[in-house]
């Protein structure tokens, strides 16, 4: 008996440590231009075309050429400098070509129907998320006035760009103007 409790005891072991070690599959949060910037064995030619710039926000056309297959990825670059009392940094985030229609319905909602709303009497947000970490909306600030927002890099809190309804206008305009030439 005391051989038999052994032996199952092993197996409940091992089989623990194997089911343990069982990896679920990863989803990438990644936009399709930084998945084919970062591959490796890869050769990768990068264009960057400037498009305008909106409140801070600078709009380039990025486009990623990968020379060993001919495989052409291209996007919406977003970037703005964030300045503290120490130091400054550029932030940047990417919109997939596929995201760029959503992302300007997004920018041109938020102005037409969230800023001249009425001001709700409780908390209310309003938010769109690309693959590549860049967010956009609107959210009620001190619950009084509607503030709109981009925000560049999904986990970087100094990445905020705040802007007012002309200029999430401008911006929808330059990210369209980049969409026709992608």
């Amino acid at each position: 008996m005391k051989k038999l409790s052994i032996i199952t005891l092993m197996a409940l072991t091992t089989l623990t440590v194997a089911v343990a070690q069982v990896k679920a599959p990863v989803q990438s949060n990644k936009s399709n231009i930084e998945l084919l910037s970062e591959q490796t064995g890869t050769f990768v030619k990068r264009e960057f075309i400037p498009v305008g710039k909106a409140k801070g926000v600078t709009v380039e056309i990025l486009k990623i050429t990968n020379l060993i297959t001919d495989k052409v990825v291209s996007g919406v670059k977003l970037s703005g400098v964030y300045s503290s009392s120490y130091s400054s940094d550029t932030k940047s985030g990417f919109l997939d070509a596929d995201e760029v229609d959503a992302f300007v319905n997004t920018l041109k909602y938020v102005k037409e129907k969230v800023f001249t709303s009425e001001i709700p009497a409780y908390s209310t947000e309003f938010n769109f998320n690309a693959r590549g970490g860049v967010s956009g909306g609107a959210f009620l600030s001190g619950g009084k006035t509607w503030s709109g927002y981009v925000k560049l890099e999904q986990f970087d809190s100094n990445s905020y760009f705040f802007l007012k309804p002309e200029d999430f206008n401008a911006l929808a305009e330059l990210i369209v103007a980049a969409k026709s030439k992608l």
